[in-house]
């Protein structure tokens, strides 16, 4: 256990041996986690889209018509950079990515306006793009709307109303809005403190696969477990204790860029979230095991990873409620350790809740963690040791 052979520090200093002679090592644990969390980070330092390029087909060409386009051109998510004389025209510019919305404003609107009668304003927009659709769409109403009770307000005025006696008439009942998380609608806020840890867990669970299942295919695994003195316990532990300091550097990494690049406040326990982190990156090596305890073949093990962790996101409940979820659904998402990861993550670093309250999903999370060992270490060393499941890629 200090730096004898047959011991933890034995099996480290192998693997440090291993991972110096062997550059895709570094790529996995450092390199790539590295590039894809400044990627990520360049991608959204913007924080949300603003000026999207929309097309504008004005056929009443009245007074009115042009304060809509000024003040839709106005707005923080539109930029009014194309118009159309028709609605092919505008059409082909969403088709071709030109343009995210065409507004059409019909012919005698303003007449028709202030003969009491409510024309339509229609706008086309690709909902195929969420984010963007969803801005466009909430900012046209918002200046449809403004407009709308602008003429409404003054209408009742001629007619001898007061200005209060006209507001209540326009809106009679309003919506206090409290908006607890996110305040700004920051795009980042949302989105970086999902990637990044989706990022992170699928280069632990494929490096783990990859590390551990390779003495399989190079058939090494009997050499591994005789540095390690006969005991798989030690041999998995002095494998993986290098790449589990690694990718909790990584995390520490995640955790800058998302609290202070980001500015992302913390509301609850830094403490809990690094804690948190470092079970998380134990709870994906303890699949590794249990993949490959379960499928003693190097490409298989592999590609189960993959398939397992790739779409992992999705499922979480973090971009679509668990709650909605087909039965399919519900069942997946409790099967990921990132599913309790982010309930915690959340929880504290958004939510302000009380640590008590992230006990639950922590401790599932620890649950994931032994797993791999406490089902498969024994499956392991038999796998190791026995010639018949070596080579086999």
């Amino acid at each position: 256990m200090h730096g004898r052979p047959g011991g933890v520090w034995s099996v480290v200093a192998r693997e440090y041996r291993r991972a110096l002679s062997r550059p895709l090592y570094v790529l996995l644990t450092i390199v790539f986690p590295l590039a894809t969390f400044g990627m990520l980070a360049s991608l959204f330092s913007a924080g949300k889209p603003v000026e999207l390029p929309i097309a504008v087909c004005d056929r009443d060409h009245s007074a009115l018509s042009r304060k809509l386009v000024r003040l839709m051109d106005a707005t923080q998510a539109m930029r009014v950079a194309h118009r159309v004389g028709d609605l092919q025209q505008g059409r082909a510019l969403i088709e071709s990515n030109e343009a995210y919305a065409l507004i059409l404003i019909p012919e005698n609107m303003e007449r028709n306006v202030y003969a009491g009668k409510s024309p339509k304003i229609v706008g086309y927009y690709n909902n195929q793009y969420l984010l963007p659709a969803g801005l466009v769409a909430r900012d046209m109403q918002t200046v449809v709307a403004t407009v709308s009770a602008g003429i409404n307000i003054k209408t009742r005025q001629k007619k001898g109303e007061s200005l209060q006696a006209a507001m209540e008439h326009v809106s009679p009942v309003t919506v206090d809005h409290h908006t607890l998380f996110n305040p700004t609608a920051n795009n980042a806020y949302y989105l970086v403190p999902l990637v990044l840890p989706n990022m992170l867990q699928i280069f632990v669970l494929l490096t783990t696969v990859f590390v551990l299942g390779i003495e399989l295919r190079e058939g090494t695994g009997r050499e591994l477990i005789e540095h390690a003195g006969g005991s798989i316990v030690a041999a998995v532990a002095g494998k993986l204790l290098p790449y589990t300091i690694l990718f909790f550097l990584m995390a520490n990494v995640a955790n800058a860029f998302v609290f202070l690049y980001f500015g992302i406040p913390i509301q609850g326990s830094i403490r809990m979230i690094t804690a948190v982190y470092f079970v998380y990156i134990l709870a994906y090596q303890s699949l590794a095991i249990l993949l490959l305890g379960l499928f003693p073949n190097f490409r298989m093990a592999l590609s189960l990873a993959g398939i397992y962790c790739s779409p992992a996101l999705a499922f979480t409940g973090a971009t679509f409620p668990v709650v909605a979820m087909p039965f399919f659904g519900k069942i997946w998402s409790s099967l990921l350790p990132m599913t309790y990861f982010f309930q915690v993550f959340i929880d504290q670093a958004f939510r302000g809740a009380s640590i008590q309250v992230s006990l639950f999903p922590a401790t599932i999370l620890c649950l994931f963690a032994i797993l791999g060992p406490g089902l498969m270490l024994w499956r392991l060393k038999q796998v190791y040791t026995e010639e018949r499941y070596w080579g086999r890629t």
